[in-house]
């Protein structure tokens, strides 16, 4: 059996939601401040948590599903390889951190109808909550606070990190996502939930000091599969395995993991653009991408690899090692097929990404002391021997929505891509062109070369 990966993901939910009196310094210690009396303890934290942990897991959200939860997946619990879909980790429970399966929660829901409506008002006093557009305006920086001890590489691999766990996807189906989102600004904040825009929840932006228009489109996160016409509460959906398993190398569906490898030597499948291999690119794209100036997308496991050009680096890097791991093992062990050295690369690859997690960023983002209170650090020695098949691993939502998107704050207004030149953040979203035009080792030596942004409350201007 595997290791439960995920289980320091509550302790950043600690630092980062209740964590109000945790307040993080350049270095890597915390100072804890002194609690108000309404404030948790760390011990007090700790008891939530595991009750959290250990109090079952809603495969299918409360939800009345037919499928495709009904039946517990094909499991063989011989194999030495993990599923690509996150199945078959527990015993008992097939399903506990599998891919498209529910976001779980802390407490209980806080919806409107205490179902379904998203929440508008305030619990205790009258008046109508922010909109999100008066919030992101409020915490919008305009100056820069660089970092004194952390490279722009910190920032990047938290997103990578966070790739591998967590994807809530818009609601609307298969190609008809844009279509429904473009029907949420229709109509009027009083009519839209009267009409037949079931997820819409648009953003209504009257007398916006930038914005030329009143209201921006927006789709809720897509419920667990089943949920309409049903009068269970509403969960979100996790399309990703909730382990770290290079799933955003390698994919969390077996279609994805299919059509990403290249069925020779063991190998992923790349491309070769002067000199530098580089991530495939997604079959949709047009032809020739870059004479066509279309908005074209590499293909990785996860289908954010090409959501900025320094995330498409530390992508393109892991690629050029798994590459590099199956060609080694197919000398050393000259008999083996596709499949095993594929596999075997795989595993190693999971070991590493866990090593770097455990041993690298998580110590840089909670320190010692909290490593140390959750038995989190590396031991030197010997293995893991703590597995308990009662732990749900599943991600938390307030921690994929909310504790997690920290890392907001750490992303720098622009990206080096050699000794005396820059990109700006705009231009880094259009990570196709971007790496064709400077080169991905060019990001990659600027992002461990340049300092990140400071963690605080502002998060840079167009992220």
């Amino acid at each position: 059996m595997k290791v439960h990966e995920t289980t320091w993901l509550t302790v950043l939910f600690t630092l980062t939601v209740w964590g109000r009196d945790l307040e993080y310094r350049h270095s890597v210690h915390l100072t804890v401040n002194k609690p108000d009396s309404s404030a948790l303890s760390l011990k007090n934290l700790n008891r939530v948590f595991e009750r959290v942990l250990k109090s079952g897991h809603p495969r299918t959200g409360g939800l009345d599903i037919s499928n495709p939860y009904a039946t517990n997946p094909r499991c063989d619990f011989r194999s030495k390889y993990r599923t690509i879909d996150g199945t078959c980790n527990n015993i008992p429970d097939p399903w506990l951190g599998a891919a498209k399966t529910p976001l779980q929660r802390l407490t209980h829901n806080t919806y409107e109808d205490g179902v379904n409506t998203p929440r508008t008002t305030y619990f205790y006093s009258p008046g109508n909550l922010p909109t999100a557009r008066k919030v992101s305006l409020s915490v919008i920086k305009s100056t820069s606070n660089i970092s004194n001890a952390f490279s722009h590489l910190l920032m990047n691999f938290g997103q990578f990190v966070d790739h591998d766990i967590t994807l809530s996807p818009e609601s609307g189906g298969e190609g008809g996502q844009e279509a429904e989102k473009k029907q949420c600004c229709k109509t009027s904040p009083e009519d839209y939930a009267k009409e037949n825009l079931k997820d819409c929840f648009p953003i209504f932006t009257p007398h916006d000091p930038i914005f030329k228009r009143t209201c921006v489109p927006f789709l809720r996160s897509a419920a667990v599969p089943g949920f309409p016409g049903s009068e269970a509460v509403r969960f979100q959906l996790n399309d990703l395995t909730a382990f770290i398993d290079a799933s955003q190398i390698y994919g969390s569906t077996k279609l994805k993991a299919a059509v990403l490898r290249s069925y020779v030597g063991g190998k992923l499948k790349s491309d070769r653009v002067k000199g530098e291999e580089l991530l495939p690119q997604e079959k949709d794209n047009p032809r020739n991408c870059l004479a066509a100036q279309a908005e074209c997308q590499f293909a990785a496991g996860d289908v954010r690899s090409s959501e900025q050009a320094g995330l498409t680096s530390v992508h393109t890097l892991f690629l050029r090692e798994h590459n590099r791991i199956a060609g080694k093992l197919a000398k050393l062990n000259p008999g083996w097929v596709d499949e095993e050295l594929y596999q075997t690369t795989r595993k190693i690859m999971i070991g590493m990404m866990q090593r770097l997690v455990y041993g690298e960023f998580l110590p840089l983002i909670i320190g010692p002391r909290l490593m140390r209170f959750y038995g989190l650090s590396l031991r030197e020695h010997g293995r893991f021997h703590g597995y308990s098949e009662d732990v749900d691993p599943s991600v938390l939502m307030a921690f994929s929505t909310a504790a997690f998107r920290f890392g907001h704050s750490l992303v720098r207004q622009t990206f080096s891509h050699s000794a005396s030149q820059q990109t700006d953040l705009e231009e880094m979203f259009e990570a196709f062109k971007t790496t064709h035009k400077y080169g991905i080792d060019g990001f990659m030596k600027g992002i461990t070369r340049d300092p990140m942004e400071s963690c605080e409350r502002f998060v840079t201007n167009g992220y």
